[in-house]
């Protein structure tokens, strides 16, 4: 269920519980009050304030009565609508999860210090677990002479048309796997954009107050090397 769906839902459930409540009222006020009271009267004998009193009672529980029923409507539909959003969110985080393990992307994002916050499991072309490298600066899958000339574009701020695009690569596979005598690095072309906590119209005007959070890049493996897709 999208957000309109269940705005346009929520409307129609307090339309009817604004019915309900009306209802009820009115026929306290017209027909029911009449009624009651007389007959309450003749069990509990009551003058003057205290007959005042007890309308004034009567009618302040008749009117919760009103509101109780509605509100317990609403807390169903919501409660509904809570536990499909959550399946929903299940299922799309699962979808994003199978995903991130099968696809042979190297998909990562690093923060603002230049420290790998995530890490697709595609990390397994360089020999890597994705958890080795998580909390680890980027700088550790770049040789020494690529960093200057890397570093910037992977960590770029920069969105839209200004952000990296298609730029080359060399990382290097860890120096604890079989790779590494044989692969001491693999050929990559990699797309980076910043990260915002801002929509993107509000960090392209200048002037305005932004937050950067990180950078997310993808990188894609040049050549075939079969034998890393495993």
């Amino acid at each position: 269920m999208d957000l309109r769906s269940f705005k346009k839902k929520l409307y129609g459930q307090v339309v009817i519980l604004v019915i309900i409540f009306l209802v009820l009222s009115i026929a306290w006020e017209f027909s029911l009050k009449d009624q009651a009271i007389p007959q309450l009267m003749q069990q509990i004998p009551l003058q003057g304030d205290d007959l005042r009193w007890l309308g004034i009672f009567i009618s302040v529980l008749w009117v919760l009565l009103a509101v109780a029923i509605p509100a317990a409507r609403l807390t169903r539909f919501a409660e509904k609508c809570n536990d499909k959003l959550s399946s929903e969110h299940g299922q799309a985080e699962r979808r994003y999860k199978k995903i991130m393990e099968s696809t042979n992307d190297l998909i990562f994002q690093v923060n603002p210090d230049g420290y790998i916050d995530f890490m697709s499991s595609a990390s397994r072309l360089l020999g890597y677990q994705n958890s080795e490298l998580t909390g680890k600066h980027v700088d550790m899958l770049l040789s020494l002479e690529d960093r200057a000339l890397v570093i910037p574009r992977l960590t770029t701020k920069r969105i839209g048309h200004r952000a990296t695009y298609n730029f080359y690569a060399r990382f290097l596979t860890s120096p604890k796997s079989v790779l590494s005598s044989t692969i001491p690095s693999l050929e990559f072309t990699f797309d980076a954009c910043g990260l915002w906590e801002e929509p993107d119209k509000v960090v392209l005007t200048k002037g305005t107050e932004k937050t950067f959070v990180g950078t997310l890049c993808v990188a894609r493996l040049i050549g075939d090397h079969t034998e890393l897709r495993m």
